[in-house]
């Protein structure tokens, strides 16, 4: 799939948490490697991998949401992204729709007070 990808200059974003896959990601040519899931090593863990790998850049998924994102972003994520904690199985279920935009826009708006006033 790497190969694939970085022969026909389609963006790839491949899954990885360890620091060995995490550069195994990257040398096989990601654009950015996914932390997932960046909750069971939590924020701290990004500065962490950052150390040897500076060049990197490193997407924080699983457990985010807007409570903790400049927490990700701070701590050395490039970017940060969401999914269950917006899309919940009781949102989708019940059809609440207004809760999952309030959620989103929450989230969007969180991360972007950070990105005015890093």
């Amino acid at each position: 799939m790497a190969t694939y990808c970085v022969e026909n200059e389609i963006a790839y974003f491949p899954g990885a948490l360890t620091p060995t896959e995490i550069e195994k990601a990257w040398i096989a040519g990601a654009m950015m490697v996914k932390v997932f899931p960046a909750s069971q090593m939590g924020a701290s863990y990004f500065n962490t991998v950052r150390g040897p790998f500076n060049e990197l850049l490193l997407m924080a998924v699983g457990g985010v949401d807007s409570s903790n994102a400049v927490e990700y972003l701070k701590a050395g994520a490039s970017a940060v992204a969401i999914g269950g904690s917006v899309f919940t199985i009781s949102r989708m279920k019940n059809k609440e729709f207004g809760s999952i935009e309030t959620a989103i826009t929450d989230f969007v708006s969180t991360v972007e007070t950070f990105h005015s006033n890093p």
